[in-house]
């Protein structure tokens, strides 16, 4: 498989060097895995500290943002209204006799 990459993109707001590192680790340990080479729980273990690691990450953002809301307003309501976005995937509700329901 073959990523797209652009010189220029932009790393998320809480991707840190830190959090790329144990990414790339999690990935060497997966085709690992899938040779055999290592244990299930250990790439399970793995799995959980990444997930555990980008909420804190998502957090520290969100409070530090919070905290200089006066001094950078943009990013704040940036990162709020990037939250609020839903995707509309639900279909209108038809009766038995296919009609729309209100």
């Amino acid at each position: 498989m073959c990523h797209k990459t652009n010189r220029w993109r932009r790393r998320l707001a809480w991707l840190n060097s830190g959090l790329l590192l144990g990414l790339r680790k999690k990935r060497r340990v997966y085709h690992l895995w899938k040779k055999g080479r290592v244990i299930q729980e250990e790439y399970r273990g793995l799995i959980r500290s990444c997930r555990e690691e980008i909420r804190k990450a998502k957090d520290q953002l969100d409070l530090r943002l919070a905290t200089v809301v006066r001094d950078n307003k943009k990013c704040f309501y940036k990162r709020i209204n990037n939250k609020k976005r839903t995707k509309d995937n639900l279909h209108p509700l038809l009766d038995p006799r296919g009609n729309t329901a209100v």
